[in-house]
């Protein structure tokens, strides 16, 4: 495809923007597809993002709930990934992505694709100075007591939040390593706020890791290997893909669980050993207990 017929799709996707409630999450959606490839366009760029961040407010659930897998998609183009260095794009997503999660307090569809479009960025590099803003964010998501709902038909998405929320934390931390020092010594400082979250956190992780290991058994010995389906109907009105709430393995959690120790364990915690001690020690004895599991 030549970029001018992107350019094209990208003019035509902002135009539907404008069109009826039916054609404006298609629109947002396909934006978040486009963009990337012209991302070298600098008012163009400016324009879509714009576009995107401001479906966010949109009073059609589908248009917030898209716009948010827009961002999301984003991060996946590598031409706009090679282009970040000369851009502040990045930071305006993290931004927006973080604010979702503050203001739909009750609903939890949008919520969701929020959390797993704050986890597409692969590197630590990508999330940049919007790393610690992203953890804590999601650490104080995770700490709020449940919502009280209204509207019965968001209770079957509470599960699904928490889990996304669980994933995105642990997908962020298994990122720790590529960090410079003194992101380290601010990680530390924010998990230090959230030490007894962070466990409960990793105690699920453990439990979810070991269950799907399970399912995952029983399968093979059932059915063979498993494969994972596709649908061709995938879209604007699909609520969730099939990597939301993505189960690590439980190899995966122990690796992500001893990155903390490490961090906890530096000379920034020193003066905090009396809380971070039971910590640690509750870390190692789930590796010793489960980790032949």
């Amino acid at each position: 495809i030549t970029p001018e017929v992107l350019e094209s799709l990208t003019a035509t996707a902002l135009a539907a923007m404008n069109d009826s409630d039916k054609v404006q999450p298609n629109a947002v959606r396909a934006l978040g597809h486009t963009a990337g490839f012209c991302f070298r366009n600098l008012s163009t760029n400016r324009v879509v993002l714009k576009a995107i961040i401001m479906s966010l407010t949109s009073p059609v659930l589908k248009v917030r709930w898209n716009a948010c897998y827009a961002l999301g998609q984003l991060f996946t183009h590598p031409a706009l990934i090679d282009a970040q260095t000369d851009a502040t794009w990045a930071k305006d997503v993290f931004e927006a992505l973080t604010e979702v999660l503050m203001t739909e307090k009750k609903n939890f569809k949008i919520r969701i694709h929020a959390t797993a479009s704050l986890a597409q960025p692969l590197t630590f590099a990508l999330y940049g100075q919007s790393y610690t803003v992203v953890l804590q964010q999601i650490l104080k998501t995770l700490q709020q007591p449940p919502e009280e709902l209204s509207d019965p038909t968001e209770f079957k998405y509470q599960q699904t939040f928490q889990t996304q929320l669980l994933s995105t934390l642990h997908h962020l931390l298994s990122l720790l390593p590529q960090a410079p020092a003194e992101t380290h010594a601010q990680v530390c400082e924010i998990l230090i706020q959230h030490l007894a979250i962070l466990e409960l956190c990793f105690s699920h992780l453990i439990r979810e890791a070991l269950k799907e290991s399970g399912r995952e058994r029983r399968l093979s010995l059932s059915t063979g290997p498993k494969e994972r389906q596709t649908s061709n109907t995938e879209g604007a009105n699909e609520e969730f893909s099939p990597s939301f709430g993505t189960v690590v393995s439980i190899e995966q959690v122990f690796d992500t669980m001893e990155i903390v120790i490490n961090v906890l364990s530096s000379p920034d915690a020193a003066n905090n050993e009396h809380l971070i001690g039971p910590l640690v020690q509750h870390f190692r004895a789930l590796k010793q207990n489960f980790g032949s599991s």
